[in-house]
């Protein structure tokens, strides 16, 4: 019986993954850019109390939300996935 085993002894450059946000502050569209995330993952709106307003499936590295609906205040967009990536924006 003979046994083959593979050692990986490098690692491949893998982008960090990061999320950027545009229209900020924000009044009607927040436009958000990701890189480093899989399609098919989650994305949350968090109000300042940690209630999630909104909640859609990522389409697009780039993508552009109507937030007209919310009220004025702060908001935590939130990746769902494999990595959790938070970052704040305002809306007027």
């Amino acid at each position: 019986m003979e046994v083959y085993s593979e050692l990986a002894t490098s690692i491949s450059n893998v982008e960090a993954p990061k999320m950027s946000i545009y229209s900020y502050p924000a009044t009607n569209n927040l436009t958000i850019e990701l890189s480093g995330i899989q399609d098919k993952d989650k994305l949350q709106i968090l109000n300042i109390s940690g209630q999630m307003v909104k909640e859609l499936n990522l389409a697009e590295q780039r993508q552009q939300i109507n937030i007209a609906n919310l009220q004025s205040g702060v908001y935590f967009v939130c990746t769902k996935s494999n990595v959790q990536i938070t970052q704040k924006f305002i809306k007027q």
